[in-house]
């Protein structure tokens, strides 16, 4: 995927780099939903996964652009 067309990286505490997908405020805290790309062996290669975590656990990546991560 082109730079230009995917969703800024983030540092996810302990756990490694995932695309930042957007900001969620529910119940007075924010949430960060995030994609994890991963490559196994086996027929299907790469398995994508999406969670939710405290944004507190994200740590921005110097160099990527978050002004267009959609916030609700």
């Amino acid at each position: 995927m082109p730079a230009h067309n995917r969703p800024p990286l983030v540092w996810l505490r302990c756990q490694g780099r995932r695309y930042l997908l957007r900001w969620h405020h529910r119940d007075g805290t924010w949430w960060a939903e995030l994609q994890h790309l991963a490559l196994i062996p086996g027929p299907r290669p790469i398995q994508v996964t999406q969670t939710w975590h405290p944004a507190g656990d994200v740590e921005r990546i110097v160099g990527e652009n978050y002004s267009q991560v959609p916030r609700t």
